[in-house]
């Protein structure tokens, strides 16, 4: 049997206005897994398991007129990956995307270190095709964090080299970009586990995705 432990009402404490959220699977010592769901009990996401130090990539793919269903559960999940000890890269294939990732990783617990526990590599333009590009080769397609420091620099990058030193991806999106890209682009020649985080109106298209694996979690 699986026992879940220490619920977690994320909303108000956040002051984010979500009514999300979060359980903790097996103690701190443990490996955890990250468990969303909505107290409406709409479908929640499968347990995903997360070592510390694991690298997870939050790309930020929502725009102003999306961000009021789906940011909230954005600072969720950062907040939970944040005390499993695990590593985020923030990285946006929409122009707006940026601003939404650098108020989510402005909530990260002061014992957290920028370069070393989470990095935020900014805006690329090409849309499926850069998504393509980075799972390939992340240093090439993102140089320099948006800072404009050297990706070389960053001691987190040091180890990340292609999609496969991912321990997953969550894909926060509005519309295009989504899921579906990265499934193609990453998930499946590179085997690395995707999450995803929809506004509702994206959850029929994406269901099918989740039923068949390709989709780890889908949280709405």
């Amino acid at each position: 049997t699986v026992r879940l432990i220490r619920p977690i009402d994320l909303s108000d404490p956040l002051g984010t206005g979500g009514p999300y959220l979060l359980i903790d699977k097996g103690t701190d010592r443990e490996t955890g897994s990250m468990v969303l769901k909505r107290p409406d009990n709409n479908p929640f996401t499968p347990g995903i398991p997360l070592a510390a130090g694991d690298i997870v990539v939050m790309c930020f793919d929502y725009s102003p007129g999306t961000a009021s269903d789906i940011h909230a559960a954005a600072v969720a999940v950062f907040t939970h990956l944040m005390r499993k000890g695990a590593r985020v890269i923030a990285v946006s294939f929409v122009p707006d995307g940026p601003q939404f990732a650098a108020q989510v990783l402005a909530t990260a617990p002061r014992d957290k270190a920028y370069g070393r526990d989470f990095v935020d590599l900014g805006y690329r333009a090409g849309g499926e095709n850069a998504i393509a590009a980075f799972a390939q080769d992340v240093a090439r397609t993102f140089p320099a964090d948006s800072r404009g420091a050297p990706i070389n620099q960053l001691p987190l990058m040091a180890s990340v080299k292609t999609a496969r030193d991912f321990a997953l991806v969550i894909e926060i999106s509005g519309g295009s970009p989504g899921p579906a890209e990265w499934i193609r682009q990453v998930g499946q020649p590179f085997g690395c586990k995707i999450g995803s985080i929809v506004t509702t109106v994206m959850v029929p298209p994406n269901l099918a995705y989740l039923q068949s694996k390709q989709l780890m979690a889908l949280l709405y």
